[in-house]
C-alpha cells in the first residue's frame, strides 16, 4: 500500500514538473522572440535615422541600460 501511494505521489510530482516546465519554456521563448524584435526596430531605427538615435536616444538612461546588455554596439 505504500508503495503504491509513493507511486502516485511521484507521478503526480513528474506531472507537475513537466507541465510547469513546459509553461515557463513557452514564456521564455515568447519574450525572447519579442526581444528579437525589439532589437529589430532599434536597428532599423539607427539604420534609418542615425541623427534622432545620437541626439535624442543616447540621452536617455534606456540607451546607456540597452548597451549594458549589447556590449557590441
Amino acid at each position: 500500500m505504500k508503495k503504491n501511494i509513493i507511486i502516485v505521489v511521484l507521478t503526480v510530482v513528474a506531472i507537475v514538473s513537466f507541465i510547469s516546465t513546459y509553461q515557463m519554456s513557452s514564456r521564455a521563448s515568447y519574450w525572447m522572440n519579442r526581444c528579437d524584435a525589439a532589437e529589430e526596430v532599434i536597428d532599423r531605427v539607427e539604420a534609418d535615422m542615425p541623427d534622432y538615435v545620437m541626439d535624442v536616444l543616447c540621452e536617455g538612461d534606456e540607451w546607456n541600460i540597452w548597451l549594458e546588455y549589447n556590449p557590441g554596439i
